[in-house]
Parts: C-alpha cells; sequence; structure tokens
C-alpha cells in the first residue's frame, strides 16, 4: 500500500490560499479606498457606514433645499430693492411738487408719476414670484420647511412646534335699515376703534340715505365720501352695510395693513390680524362702547419633556440634565452644558426630570449660554421646559 498523502504540501497549499485570499482583500481596499468593502470585512461596521451614508445625503438634499430658499429670499430681496427705489423717487417727486414756483399743470406732471410708480409698484407685488410661488402678494405662508433630516441619537427627546395664529376680533353687529324719506335724509353714525401695538386707531363712518326710493346710501368718514352701501327702496340693511365697510376697511391705507376684515349675515365685523401671534392688530371696542374679546393669537414655542442623562439641542447648543456629577463630567467633555440633578428624587422611575429644582438651574443655563427665555410648565407632572 501507498501513502499518498503529503501533509507539508498540503499546509504549504493550505497558507498560499490563505495568503492569496488577504492579497485579494488588500488590493481591494487599496482599489477602492474603503476599510469595509463588504459584511465579510466588518458586518456591524458596514452597517453603520450605511447608516451614516444616507444620513450624509439627506443631510446634502437638505443643503440643496436650503439654497432654494436663500434663492427664494434673494428673488424677494431684488424685488423689494426695485420698490424701495420707487419709493425713494415718489418722495422725491412730492417734494420737488411742493415747490411754489410750480403751475397746478407742472405739479399733475408729477402726480401723473407718482400715479404710474404705484401702479409699477403693485405690478411688482403681483408679479414677483420663485418657481411659480408669489412672494409679494400676501399669499406666502409665514411657516415653511427646509426638509432637513432628523439625526439619530436624540430620539429620547421630542420637541413639538406649536405655531402661531392670528388674532381675531369681533364687533357687535352693524345697526341697518337706515332709510330716508320723501322730504329729509336720514342719517346714523357707526364707530369703533382698532388697536396695533401702541396706536388706536378711532374709525367713524357716516351713513346718509337720501330719500325714501334711493337705491343706495353715501358713507362719509371725516366729511369725505368714501364709500356707498345697496339699498331698497331707500332701505340699507345692516347685511349691506357691513359688507360696504368692510370693502372700505380693506382699501384703507391705515386699516388695511393690520389684517383681513370681513363681515356675516348680521353684520358683525371681524378682523383677522396680519401680524401672527398676541400682540396683532384687534378690535378694541364697538358702537356701543363695548369692549371686544380677541380669539386666538397664540404665539410659536417649543416644548419638550426634558429627560434625564440626554442631550438636547437650543441654539445649536446642547444641554441636559444628568443623575450623577460623574455623568455631567463626561457630557461636559463632550462640549453638552450639563447640569447636574440637585436630588435623586428629581428624576422618576422612568428617568423623566419632573421637579422644579433640577429644571430651574437648566432655566438658567440656556439663558446664559443662548439668551433664550425658557419657562417652566409647572402645572402637570412630569414637568416640562418650554421655550
Amino acid at each position: 500500500m501507498v501513502v499518498r498523502t503529503n501533509t507539508m504540501a498540503i499546509n504549504a497549499e493550505h497558507q498560499m490560499r490563505l495568503n492569496s485570499s488577504n492579497v485579494a482583500k488588500s488590493l481591494q481596499k487599496l482599489s477602492s479606498g474603503y476599510k469595509i468593502n463588504s459584511a465579510a470585512d466588518d458586518a456591524a461596521g458596514l452597517a453603520i457606514s450605511e447608516h451614516m451614508k444616507a444620513q450624509i445625503k439627506d443631510l446634502d438634499a437638505a443643503s440643496d433645499n436650503s439654497q432654494d430658499g436663500i434663492s427664494l429670499a434673494q428673488t424677494a430681496e431684488g424685488a423689494l430693492n426695485e420698490v424701495h427705489d420707487m419709493l425713494n423717487r415718489m418722495s422725491e417727486l412730492a417734494t420737488k411738487a411742493s415747490n411754489g414756483t410750480y403751475t397746478d399743470s407742472q405739479r399733475g406732471n408729477y402726480n401723473d408719476e407718482v400715479t404710474q410708480l404705484q401702479s409699477q409698484i403693485d405690478q411688482i407685488s403681483d408679479s414677483t414670484n420663485f418657481n411659480g410661488i408669489n412672494l409679494l402678494d400676501g399669499s406666502l405662508g409665514t411657516n415653511g420647511t427646509a426638509g432637513v433630516p432628523t439625526i439619530d441619537g436624540k430620539d429620547a427627546l421630542t420637541l413639538t412646534t406649536n405655531p402661531s395664529t392670528a388674532l381675531t376680533s369681533t364687533t357687535a353687529a352693524v345697526t341697518g335699515n337706515i332709510a330716508g324719506t320723501a322730504t329729509a335724509s336720514a342719517t346714523t353714525d357707526y364707530s369703533f376703534k382698532l388697536q396695533s401695538g401702541d396706536k388706536v386707531i378711532d374709525k367713524t363712518f357716516n351713513v346718509v340715505s337720501a330719500s325714501a326710493t334711493a337705491s343706495s346710501v353715501d358713507i362719509y368718514e371725516d366729511g369725505k365720501k368714501v364709500g356707498t352701501a345697496g339699498a331698497t327702496n331707500g332701505v340699507a340693511t345692516a347685511a349691506d352695510l357691513g359688507t360696504a365697510f368692510v370693502g372700505i376697511l380693506n382699501s384703507d391705507t391705515d386699516t388695511k395693513a393690520l389684517g383681513t376684515f370681513s363681515d356675516d349675515a348680521s353684520g358683525k365685523l371681524s378682523l383677522t390680524s396680519t401680524e401672527l401671534g398676541s400682540k396683532g392688530a384687534k378690535i378694541i371696542q364697538d358702537s356701543t362702547g363695548t369692549a371686544v374679546t380677541s380669539t386666538g393669537g397664540t404665539d410659536a414655542y417649543q416644548s419638550a419633556t426634558v429627560a434625564a442623562d440626554q442631550s438636547f439641542t437650543v441654539g445649536n447648543q446642547e444641554f441636559g440634565v444628568y443623575s450623577t456629577q460623574t455623568l455631567a463630567d463626561a457630557a461636559t467633555a463632550k462640549g453638552i452644558n450639563a447640569v447636574v440633578a440637585k436630588d435623586p428624587a428629581d428624576i422618576t422611575a422612568n428617568g423623566v426630570v419632573n421637579t422644579k429644582g433640577s429644571l430651574d438651574a437648566l432655566v438658567s443655563e440656556i439663558k446664559d449660554k443662548t439668551g433664550y427665555e425658557a419657562t417652566l410648565n409647572n402645572t402637570t407632572t412630569p414637568a416640562s421646559a418650554t421655550g
């Protein structure tokens, strides 16, 4: 019997195959530039790498979205620069027209140019757009999104945004059914007060019905006719007057900038402020002298339940409440503004900071580092930091 097993040759072949495999892997790493080319190299590392690649692509897309937002703002800025130049020209023309050496005809020429400039400003407002989105006609919403992705690592903290809402105020019903007679006209007044910031605006409309057969009534303000309201046989209803008042208010220079006026079938006038939040314009008193109650006007804020030993971001800086000094020191080493819980009892079994003592220190730290005024919701348990 002949034994055909050469142990040394078999070992040599095995080592050669291992070397060939290692050389192939090394060449693959050299050619690709990657340490990990397949799951065989490092399965866990590959999974982490692929996840990070996905996040990088998301961030690249978010960056592109931000650039689009910048382009939109630049488009609007260009249009506003043109409007600014026109307004400066109008101011210049008004100053020139005040020259006492000019005739009425010459001043009329200045007025014609001002009228043309006003028309051009309106045209710019109506036509300025970015990708079909009108920018200056008032239709562009105040809340937008840049499409920024959520990055893992902050899942223990959820921030909920409550967007601002507009302030709405409503007057009592307009007094209607004003009617003249065959021999005399009838007159009634309708007044109310508006407030925008510290400025209070008094509005008084004088409604005149000329006769018992008139198809409309005239509306005056400060002795000047500002509009008409429909009437039947000289009678203007509350709805007729409400519709007319809304048209006047939405075109008046002093009031149209405050917001949008509307009315209902009973002639009640409502103002929805242009400025969002609690500081928006509002009706403060109706024609009866009664104070008007406003609704809405909620200010935007963010709220979050503070989780122990977890960080969250305010103003591009990270903050957190930590259960021990050791954890706080480790967080500080990572650039986190760390606050140590004043008492272990401040932290519930599920890791939520629920007492005012520890959160007060966090609020103070946020203000010192960012300038933001955070407040505490102490009416519920667990407490929440909001800002």
